[in-house]
């Protein structure tokens, strides 16, 4: 009787330790069940957007701006507007930007002259205001309905060690046509970039090195 309640007895240590075992594994198991595993959330990248005035191209047309070249870029078949223009003065040249609305993704048509002013002077401003070398550049089916021309030109911000000393305005005696003119310092090399959206048509005068 005692042998058999003694084994009794370690019967039941035996389940119940077994018991106690079997627990342990089912709290174990619940816990990770029960828990969320963290989420790794990726930081957010911000892309800067920037517009460059010049595309990295070739440009339409590159040249020592001598008197007697001419040269005719862009396209027909719709109307522009006049948006806006600009300068920048970088280290390696002077930057003339025309930006232009409506019409198509490219440029309307131009016309671009070099011309030595002495010889040829501005037939509205003639004078040695316009340096030794003028550029003469006339845009077709372009308006400026809403840009006040006038208010902008002409443009005369420029240092001494320049190579552009003056932008003003070109008469063309057409409605559908707008002319600028672009005083030169002297003969410099010319670069002529057709960007698109927006169109915009910009003149690089290079300095010397």
């Amino acid at each position: 009787m005692r042998r058999h309640l003694a084994a009794l007895q370690g019967g039941g240590k035996r389940a119940r330790g077994a018991v106690g075992v079997l627990a342990g594994v089912l709290l174990l198991v619940a816990g990770c069940g029960g828990s969320t595993p963290a989420q790794v959330v990726p930081t957010p990248v911000s892309f800067a957007s920037s517009q460059p005035s010049t595309p990295a191209a070739t440009p339409a047309l590159r040249t020592a701006a001598a008197p007697g070249v001419t040269f005719e870029g862009g396209r027909t078949g719709a109307l522009w507007e006049l948006a806006g223009f600009r300068h920048e003065l970088l280290a390696d040249r002077v930057r003339l930007i025309w930006e232009m609305e409506g019409g198509t993704a490219s440029v309307p048509r131009y016309a671009l002259r070099a011309v030595d002013n002495g010889a040829e002077p501005h037939p509205v401003a003639p004078g040695p205001l316009w340096g030794q070398v003028r550029v003469d550049l006339i845009f077709f089916d372009l308006y400026a309905r809403e840009f006040p021309l006038r208010e902008h030109f002409p443009v005369e911000a420029f240092d001494a060690t320049s190579p552009v000393v003056r932008v003003g305005l070109y008469p063309t005696f057409d409605d559908a046509a707008l002319g600028f003119s672009v005083g030169l310092r002297r003969r410099a090399p010319l670069e002529v970039y057709e960007v698109e959206n927006p169109p915009r048509l910009v003149v690089d005068v290079l300095r010397e090195p």
